[in-house]
């Protein structure tokens, strides 16, 4: 057809904006995390105020277009989402069948970006209208899983350099030695002791493992890489927020039965077993025994089981458009505003230690009018606290492409499988 373009095309029109901008050449002073790579993501940013869409290679902007948001009453809400389908040609299933060419929905519930009218002012029933003229061209550019940013300001992403953002790990190497040299055996004043075969230092004081037991850790470890080489290559999406009263609940639940106290199934309804052995437990511990989940509940189990301060805040990862997993985490200071921050991975090659980010705040430094002010993403970052374990885990899995959101809003009822993460910004 005629509207796709080629990728020499493509690239044209990547560059060309980007120059008559302002913007600097690669190679003419540009950050490294801000030059144009090719193979770095694409992101979408919508200006509700501007009423204006950006397209960003990375950290660069390549194209630039009038659009037209939601009217008042028919709201286009700021946030967080990524493109889920595309239809050269469409019609809406809510309004009259009225038409949508070049459609790219945002959300399954009626939000998606389509050529329309375009006046200078918000004009839709909450879609972005996009000139027919641009509307085939960005459809051209995109592809299922773009993140789109729609922000009632006009952020940019920026490259951001922070401790808490994760670095990709390449494939581990075996930790025995292939093939095992046996240790060598000296008996000694009557002591075994294990002698290294190469060094002959001594390496332990007691007999080595049977080669079975040997044997068996090689296969684990085989087992591991084998796992790890077929990892899928799409990108991570990972989002931090506060917990919500399930999760809450199926801590209760997992620390109730730690204990002993037989609270049935860990699924985060309130069921009868859950309620009795709510009951038991404040019975032991000389509280009121109502069998309801409270503040005091929750720290006395956590300080009876010995995991210190109850988690505040939850992590939960897609890939693929599906749950991968999830676990809770602490959000330092917990109770002040984080905002909404989205951090995206660029391009990095398979054997790569370090990963470069670009941050952007959904959210601006007034918070609700109220005179509390917003953080900015380094802020967000620094009251993150990943465990280990939890780190580790997500390091093993990270692709270029990965995002990170940090954002007080939590999964909405539009997060159903086969979507990437929507989140909703005040």
């Amino acid at each position: 057809m005629a509207l796709l373009l080629g990728v020499p095309a493509l690239l044209a029109l990547a560059a060309a904006p980007a120059l008559a901008s302002g913007g600097k050449a690669p190679g003419q002073g540009t950050p490294d995390a801000l030059r144009i790579v090719p193979r770095d993501p694409l992101k979408l940013v919508v200006s509700l105020g501007g009423q204006t869409i950006k397209v960003y290679r990375g950290g660069q902007l390549i194209r630039s277009s009038r659009v037209s948001t939601g009217q008042p009453g028919h709201d286009t809400p700021a946030g967080i989402y990524s493109i889920l389908q595309k239809k050269v040609w469409h019609r809406s299933n809510i309004y009259s069948q009225a038409p949508m060419p070049f459609m790219q929905r945002l959300t399954w519930s009626g939000i998606a970006l389509h050529a329309g009218h375009v006046p200078d002012y918000p004009a839709s029933h909450g879609c972005i209208r996009l000139p027919r003229d641009f509307a085939p061209e960005l459809f051209s550019m995109t592809q299922r899983g773009v993140q789109v940013v729609i922000a009632k300001g006009d952020p940019a992403p920026e490259a951001i350099f922070h401790r808490a953002l994760l670095n990709p790990q390449p494939l581990p190497s075996l930790t025995l030695p292939w093939p095992p040299a046996p240790p060598i055996l000296e008996a000694r004043l009557g002591r075994t002791r294990v002698v290294d075969p190469v060094s002959g230092a001594q390496i332990g004081r007691e007999p080595p493992r049977a080669p079975s037991i040997a044997l068996a850790d090689m296969e684990a470890e085989f087992d591991h890489l084998r796992l790890y080489a077929k990892r899928s290559r799409a990108p991570l999406h990972i989002l931090i927020t506060r917990r919500n009263g399930a999760e809450r609940l199926r801590d209760v639940q997992r620390l109730l039965g730690r204990l002993g106290y037989e609270p049935g199934e860990i699924d985060g309804y309130m069921g009868p077993d859950t309620a009795r052995a709510v009951a038991a437990f404040q019975k032991d511990g000389g509280m009121r025994a109502d069998g309801l989940v409270s503040e005091e509940l929750i720290r006395a189990l956590y300080a009876r089981a010995g995991e210190g301060a109850p988690a505040n805040g939850h992590l939960y990862v897609r890939q693929n458009f599906r749950p991968l997993f999830d676990a809770p985490v602490r959000i330092r200071r917990g109770e002040a505003p984080l905002g909404t921050h989205i951090f995206t991975a660029m391009d990095f090659p398979a054997d790569a230690r370090q990963a470069r980010w670009l941050a952007l705040s959904v959210t601006g430094t007034d918070h609700s009018g109220d005179g509390a002010s917003s953080p900015d993403a380094a802020q967000a970052l620094d009251r993150m606290d990943l465990p280990d374990p939890l780190r580790n885990r997500l390091e093993r899995l990270l692709m270029p492409g990965s995002s990170l959101i940090i954002s007080d809003s939590g999964l909405g009822p539009e997060n159903i499988s086969g979507t990437n993460f929507i989140v909703h910004a005040n």
